[in-house]
């Protein structure tokens, strides 16, 4: 089921129970998003790391209006761009699509 961006709705957690014992499998250097994250070996714990978001993503407005709300995203880029809202569009889909 789609849900519409709202800067004021809950946050979504996926990681779910069956996904939480993955997290703690070594993982290869290599695939490490973000540096400061002590390795060994070549491997590292993931630990429920976030995903990377790269310099100059696109960012949905309602991003920024959680974020001015309190929201403190640790993977946030320094050079983003927001993406406003259509004029006339609601950002939902319909159930047929």
């Amino acid at each position: 089921m789609y849900v519409a961006p709202d800067a004021n709705g809950e946050i979504h957690n996926s990681m779910t129970i069956p996904w939480k014992p993955l997290e703690y499998l070594p993982k290869n250097r290599r695939w490490k998003r973000f540096p400061e994250k002590v390795s060994g070996g070549g491997y590292y714990l993931p630990c429920a790391e976030p995903r990377k978001i790269p310099e100059g993503a696109l960012l949905h407005h309602s991003v920024i209006e959680r974020i001015a709300k309190g929201y403190k995203p640790v993977n946030l880029p320094t050079e983003f761009t927001t993406v406003p809202p259509t004029p006339g569009h609601t950002d939902t889909i319909k159930d047929d699509e």
